[in-house]
């Protein structure tokens, strides 16, 4: 059996059998400011709360929450999804969990983690001096809400214990999920497309790559398995038709969560879908780019985050100076290539998709036919 070792100094606990001292040191360092909390008793330092991605935030909220709990929490839907290593393109997404009582479905905010906000505010702002948040970023990153699920697909029984990790490997604990094809039945068969289209490319993409490695078979096979067993799970026919457009509509050749999330809205907007990663060439067979998204009907290729990618060397702390012009230099003459050859580009970032109507003002500047 695996042995764990969990990261102490980033999940604080008040200790049991000392009288209650430790609770309440802890709770003075969050009144000072030093601390944020996360739920009843548990705490963790306000300075890695903030420098943290904001998925890693949600791990240590996951953990939180279900430690905190007098019933034990199982988390379902597209929780789970990211409990089992899936990405998601959700952005402050609720935690989903089995209800325990009928009556307590539905989504309901958690407090504010800050006990001292004007601290944290005052940390946060020398943090964006320093460079080490991105000044983008945009007020205090709050707790998710809570999403109470009743009558889930599989019912609570079928779960599995999850080990929660940060991606430097740092273990947060133990929490419990569905199992995968009960989550992938939830999404996939009640869930918009904008929710289920990134982790179903993700497993999309599994099956595919895998299918080709025989080392990998056993990891290809564990995708259809659960596939079948989604689909076994499921009550009703509505449930079975969404599920089967879901994964359908699933493209492995889709390579993040924001074009995942892209083609979703796409889809959703009426228009229509493109192709995906496609090569172009000029007119003496040279190539030119691969572009994530292209409409042949209008020679119109789209790139997602496409001003992130422009100037990513600059971002990096060994591009700069001449390594940074040079990439800009390279980045502008690829995209002048792709015009020359009777092509057009469109790009759009993640703010674009945040309001799916400025991603579908941006299309039809472009002329992006829409479906029939």
């Amino acid at each position: 059996m695996e042995t764990l070792v969990a990261d102490h100094t980033l999940l604080l606990r008040a200790e049991p059998g000392d009288g209650g001292r430790s609770s309440r040191a802890l709770s003075r360092r969050a009144t000072r400011g030093d601390l944020i909390r996360l739920a009843p008793g548990i705490y963790a330092p306000a300075e890695r709360w903030l420098l943290l991605p904001a998925h890693e935030r949600e791990l240590l909220a996951m953990v939180a929450f279900s430690d905190s709990r007098r019933r034990p929490v199982v988390f379902c839907g597209a929780t789970a999804l990211r409990l089992h290593g899936l990405p998601l393109a959700q952005i402050s997404a609720p935690l989903d969990v089995i209800s325990a009582h009928r009556g307590q479905v539905g989504i309901r905010a958690q407090h504010s983690p800050y006990v001292n906000p004007q601290a944290a505010s005052r940390l946060l702002n020398r943090l964006r001096t320093e460079g080490r948040v991105r000044r983008s970023q945009r007020g205090m990153p709050m707790l998710p809400g809570v999403r109470r699920h009743g009558n889930v697909p599989g019912g609570a029984a079928a779960f599995v214990d999850v080990t929660v990790r940060l991606k430097d490997g740092s273990v947060l604990g133990r929490v419990r999920a569905v199992t995968l094809p009960v989550a992938m039945a939830t999404v996939f068969g009640r869930e918009p497309l904008r929710v289920g289209t990134a982790p179903a490319d993700a497993l999309k993409r599994l099956a595919v790559s895998s299918s080709a490695d025989a080392v990998d078979v056993k990891s290809s096979y564990q995708v259809e398995s659960s596939v079948q067993e989604a689909r076994h799970v499921l009550r009703t026919g509505a449930e079975r038709t969404r599920f089967e457009r879901q994964w359908d509509f699933a493209d492995g050749l889709a390579e993040s969560p924001g074009e995942s999330l892209s083609r979703a809205l796409i889809h959703e907007s009426g228009f229509v879908v493109p192709d995906l990663q496609r090569r172009l060439y000029d007119g003496e067979g040279r190539l030119l780019a691969r572009v994530d998204f292209w409409w042949e009907e209008i020679r119109l290729a789209g790139e997602f985050d496409g001003f992130v990618k422009y100037t990513a060397a600059l971002a990096s702390t060994k591009a700069t100076g001449a390594e940074g012009q040079h990439a800009l230099v390279q980045e502008k003459l690829r995209e002048d290539g792709i015009r020359r050859a009777g092509n057009n580009l469109a790009r759009w970032v993640w703010a674009d998709l945040m309001d799916s109507r400025r991603l579908s003002t941006l299309l039809e500047e472009f002329h992006v036919p829409r479906r029939r």
